[in-house]
């Protein structure tokens, strides 16, 4: 686990969450931002030590060179989705994706922590 919007798999492999935006952990002398480290608890509860199922969009890979995927549990809960509802995330805005006007139109169940 890397933060609130980036897993690390088994193999290695870095996924960056499609069409999420969580805040910022502290990291590189930089303070992190309110709500930064329970994004990245919850999303730590979801993933952390289990099977997960990625989905891909246009776009495989961002410019870090970290694969853009959706993320589901092996349940079949839609990862992205839920750390836009449960409001430890919000939609990416900057670019498209097939899930845009789906997490844009996301009500928050409570808000950042």
């Amino acid at each position: 686990m890397i933060d609130g919007d980036t897993i690390i798999l088994e193999n290695g492999e870095r996924v960056r969450l499609l069409g999420v935006d969580a805040p910022e952990i502290a990291h590189y002398g930089h303070a992190g931002e309110a709500g930064g480290e329970g994004a990245r608890e919850f999303l730590r509860k979801l993933v952390e030590g289990r099977v997960v199922n990625l989905e891909y969009d246009a776009e495989r890979k961002d410019k870090f060179g970290r694969t853009l995927a959706y993320v589901f549990t092996a349940d079949g809960r839609f990862v992205n989705l839920l750390l836009i509802e449960e409001g430890h995330a919000e939609a990416m805005r900057f670019f498209d994706y097939r899930e845009k006007e789906r997490f844009l139109g996301i009500k928050r169940v409570r808000g950042v922590e």
